[in-house]
């Protein structure tokens, strides 16, 4: 009897403690971007912001097609093949991983002219949860004033994949940050574009937050 009680225990304590360490926002102590937590915005817990970048469209897709391609940060990134009909024309070529919409002049309302588009996964640790994340890039047309040195903007979207996921403790914003920081750009900046991922409630700050890139040595 005690030994199936002590079972039962021990059972519950790891059914209950692995959720809290199955993603990086997760860990003790908590890693630096975890502070953005969403509160299911999409449905899910989601997070979309718009990285700012000194490359150009083309450079940067290479730049971020080539960081997924190698795992990313921590090998946790994995970048997604696109599904699309191979007699179509934007399948013709199609050997990167990233589509290439170019010659269409399609614009997003939220960050202007897209040329290529993507999507990766995001596998936690230990419980191996996939959130799903979306890119797109293009030159920056939009926001030349407020980012006159910027050629390109990224839009990165993230949502937890699994259902009921409320919160993420800060896990979506944490992993968009990580890999655009960490991919080699020369230099990042970044900001909200919508109400997901909030800063938290006693920052001082706006939501604009500008870090250069730790890869590239300071001129």
């Amino acid at each position: 009897m005690f030994s199936f009680r002590f079972c039962f225990v021990v059972l519950l304590v790891c059914v209950c403690f692995v959720p809290l360490v199955s993603s990086q926002c997760g860990r003790t102590p908590t890693p630096e971007h975890c502070d953005h937590g969403d509160s299911s915005t999409c449905g899910n817990a989601c997070c979309k912001l718009a990285f700012f970048v000194s490359e150009s469209p083309l450079d940067s897709k290479h730049i971020l097609e080539n960081s997924l391609l190698s795992g990313g940060p921590e090998n946790l990134y994995t970048l997604e093949r696109p599904t699309c009909d191979p007699a179509a024309p934007l399948c013709y070529n199609q050997t990167a991983q990233f589509i290439d919409y170019s010659p269409y002049n399609l614009v997003n309302p939220e960050v202007g002219t897209v040329f290529y588009q993507g999507r990766a996964t995001h596998t936690a640790p230990i419980l191996l949860f996939n959130d799903t994340m979306d890119f797109t890039i293009g030159p920056n047309t939009l926001f030349v004033k407020q980012y006159p040195w910027a050629l390109s903007v990224i839009k990165g979207f993230s949502i937890s994949g699994i259902g009921g996921a409320f919160g993420d403790a800060g896990q979506n914003y944490y992993q968009l940050v990580t890999l655009l920081l960490n991919s080699g750009f020369t230099r990042v900046e970044w900001k909200q574009l919508d109400d997901s991922c909030p800063p938290p409630s006693n920052s001082k700050t706006d939501i604009k937050i500008t870090r250069p890139n730790p890869l590239v040595p300071a001129l």
